[in-house]
């Protein structure tokens, strides 16, 4: 789509400053803006900006850098601090195990001791009733 064609500005609205020297064959051609919404206006205030002291007496490209180098320590530091608590963690969850003395292969082999012992004393309590059941039902007859 072709964009609309506006018409000239008037000739007091603008300027043409040409410098150098001509040479032959150079051409200038003067074209009415098609998109005068769309201009350079915002990019160049913001260059305009960037020597403008702002952070605390810094110009805008000098606090931009030590904004970022502030982020970047301040990320390593919370990195670092992570690091040496999962350490730290690490390090207490060992020790307490240590003390506590207790191990769970060793305590699962145990009870699987203790629950045989008990099902064997449960079979000779069983066969010693089976045993006296015998002996009243002979003793009765």
């Amino acid at each position: 789509m072709k964009p609309p064609c506006l018409p000239p500005p008037p000739l007091s609205d603008w300027s043409l400053t040409l410098q150098g020297t001509p040479k032959a064959g150079d051409t200038v051609t003067v074209n009415a803006n098609l998109y005068p919404t769309l201009s350079s206006g915002n990019a160049t205030a913001l260059m305009n900006l960037r020597d403008v002291a702002m952070f605390d007496g810094a110009a805008l490209t000098d606090g931009f850098a030590g904004l970022m180098s502030q982020i970047g320590i301040r990320t390593q530091s919370a990195d670092y601090a992570a690091q040496v608590s999962a350490s730290i963690a690490v390090n207490v969850e060992r020790d307490r195990a240590g003390i506590s003395g207790v191990n769970l292969d060793e305590e699962a082999a145990n009870l699987l001791q203790y629950q045989q012992a008990y099902q064997a004393s449960a079979k000779m309590i069983q066969i010693a009733q089976n045993i006296f059941d015998t002996l009243i039902q002979n003793l009765t007859r």
